[in-house]
């Protein structure tokens, strides 16, 4: 699998990669979508424990994956990476090699583990792109491509421009054009064929940049037509062999298609740095909102009510501790009543620390999915996650921001443990004294 180098076979190493003998490593796991990211992560995986090393695996989100499913794939294989022991993260960015190129520059790593799909015919004789574009960019691990059986996705296609219709979208690009047209044809006694064809840039450029390319493309279609109709000499008859009209279709196809492709680029990135940028702000106010409670049942209450919220209007409930026996001290929308297999899973999770119930590999069959709030000090509460239609109550890309939220609500958990012990210390000092 390795050779005994520990580069894969098939591996782009960068020339001054950092693998002299008693060098520190700690390997990257590059996640994409598709057929390779559990291969990726497995390999990364058996690379770490033959070097003994630490390792993490990091996704790149990018705008061309900006759905609702896009990321599922790499979810799934972040969820397995965390389980055999990496730490995982989502970096939003441009681009897969801008992402990495910024977060290699604040880790140390030695190894990068990469998929790569197996080719066949002239594309085979071409280096990977992602490898090739971080060695351009000064990266100095090496760099291991894991090759693939299957053959790669098929690229997503991009997501339409919304608009009120598709056919509301070219009409109002036709009327932009007969707008024009009717202009330019109160301008044609002082300017020329050529300065009035200029005017057709605008109503083109107008119409790709805010309903798409294909609108755009259409009203260049009609600006050559009306153009070619009523200024060109013959007025009033169609002479579609002549050149200023195949010149001007030319010019203004062009200005469509790069200006629809520029907006559209656009679009996406705005909507994944929208996304990040909410997702990055419930979190922040989750967690001054949880500096701001002092109590228990404050506390327990706002991890139900946001937690719900931002995994989607789950149910959800908090138990914990209370005089000895476990007890729901907070939940949304209501108290649940729990079946035989539901507490089985609740105890499990809370005696052992780890999560069962739905959507794990313990006590599958519950309706239930109960989370550990881990600290420090141990268990001190248990998070329970339901969905109204009893399927998995956490997707494969929720589960990163899910953990997330887990790890504020231990921390504030912990707090006040810490807070109580400080009390009751203070307590037993004054009645000592």
């Amino acid at each position: 699998m390795f050779d005994r180098n520990g580069h894969a076979k098939g591996a782009i190493v960068a020339p001054d990669s950092r693998t002299t003998p008693g060098y520190a490593r700690s390997i990257l796991a590059a996640v994409g979508r598709g057929s390779t990211s559990l291969t990726v992560v497995r390999r990364a995986a058996e690379l770490a424990a033959a070097f003994r090393c630490s390792w993490e695996a990091v996704h790149v989100v990018t705008p061309d994956a900006f759905d609702k499913n896009s990321d599922f794939d790499a979810a799934e294989a972040l969820t397995h990476a965390a389980e055999l022991g990496a730490t995982v993260a989502r970096i939003p960015a441009a681009s897969v090699a801008d992402g990495l190129s910024s977060h290699l520059e604040d880790a140390l790593v030695t190894d990068i583990v990469i998929g790569a799909h197996r080719r066949t015919g002239l594309s085979a004789r071409v280096r990977p792109r992602l490898p090739t574009e971080l060695i351009d960019r000064g990266i100095t691990a090496a760099i291991h491509l894991i090759p693939s059986a299957a053959q790669p996705l098929p690229k997503r296609g991009k997501k339409p421009v919304k608009s009120p219709g598709s056919g509301g979208a070219y009409a109002k690009a036709a009327g932009l054009t007969v707008v024009t047209a009717a202009v330019a044809g109160a301008l044609s006694p002082w300017l020329s064929t050529g300065a009035l064809s200029l005017l057709f840039l605008f109503p083109v450029i107008g119409a790709a940049a805010l309903f798409g390319t294909r609108p755009g493309l259409l009203s260049a279609a009609l600006a050559v037509l009306l153009t070619n109709f009523l200024f060109v000499t013959p007025h009033f008859a169609f002479r579609l062999s002549a050149p200023q009209s195949w010149v001007l279709a030319v010019v203004l196809g062009l200005a469509a298609a790069h200006t629809g492709f520029v907006t559209s680029e656009l679009r996406r990135r705005v909507g994944l740095s929208d996304r990040n940028a909410r997702e990055n702000a419930s979190l922040a106010s989750f967690a001054l909102q949880l500096t701001r409670v002092s109590d228990w049942d404050g506390t327990a209450a706002i991890v139900c009510s946001e937690v719900s919220n931002l995994m989607g209007g789950l149910q959800t409930v908090v138990v914990r501790d209370v005089d000895g026996a476990l007890k729901c001290v907070a939940a949304v929308p209501a108290e649940p009543v729990f079946s035989p297999v539901d507490t089985t899973a609740l105890e499990w999770a809370w005696q052992q620390g780890e999560e069962a119930g739905s959507g794990t590999k313990l006590l599958a069959d519950a309706n239930w999915q109960f989370q550990p709030l881990r600290t420090s000090l141990g268990t001190l509460a248990v998070l329970g996650l339901a969905a109204e239609d009893g399927r998995d109550p956490v997707r494969a890309d929720q589960k990163v921001l899910l953990a997330t939220l887990l790890a504020q609500a231990a921390l504030a958990h912990e707090r006040l443990r810490l807070e109580d012990d400080m009390r009751a210390s203070g307590a037993a000092v004054t009645s000592a004294g």
